[in-house]
């Protein structure tokens, strides 16, 4: 905890540590909750399984590089702080490692849904809605059927 008072990035056990503490409020316990470009590697996400927690789904975004670089490129670089030496690396690594994740997942849990990341944002969101939403009805008819099965 001391690195994160003295400003120093934060150890990946600590990160995870620090995740599933916050998984574990009523918010999240009760509406859900929702990583963003996490894990970033095959080890975090490793970590992550290890402590218990296994998104219901890995979302992934198919584009080609250049694709993120045009978008990027549309975006103010005041409004959203975007410098193209850090996003040229950031991408980068991602594309070094996202395969070990997307594998990790894809192969011990199967929950890795690949999108058409060339598509609009509406069929991107409405695409990564109708998983969720299906997979909710899933659990709340499993649930009910145990119910139903316990009464009998």
């Amino acid at each position: 905890r001391d690195e994160i008072r003295r400003g120093q990035q934060v150890s990946e056990l600590l990160l995870v540590e620090l995740l599933v503490r916050r998984a574990q409020f009523s918010d999240c316990v009760e509406r859900g909750w929702l990583l963003e470009d996490f894990p970033k590697t095959r080890h975090q996400a490793e970590l992550l399984a290890a402590a218990g927690v296994v998104p219901d789904f890995v979302f992934y975004l198919n584009m080609f590089s250049e694709f993120c670089y045009s978008r990027a490129d549309d975006l103010s670089s005041v409004e959203f702080m975007y410098d193209p030496r850090v996003f040229s690396e950031r991408l980068s690594t991602h594309l070094k490692e996202s395969s070990g994740v997307m594998a990790f997942y894809e192969k011990n849990y199967g929950n890795v849904k690949y999108i058409n990341g060339l598509k609009s944002k509406w069929y991107v969101e409405d695409t990564i809605t109708e998983h969720i939403r299906d997979s909710i009805k899933s659990k709340s008819d499993f649930a009910r059927n145990i119910l139903d099965n316990s009464k009998a």
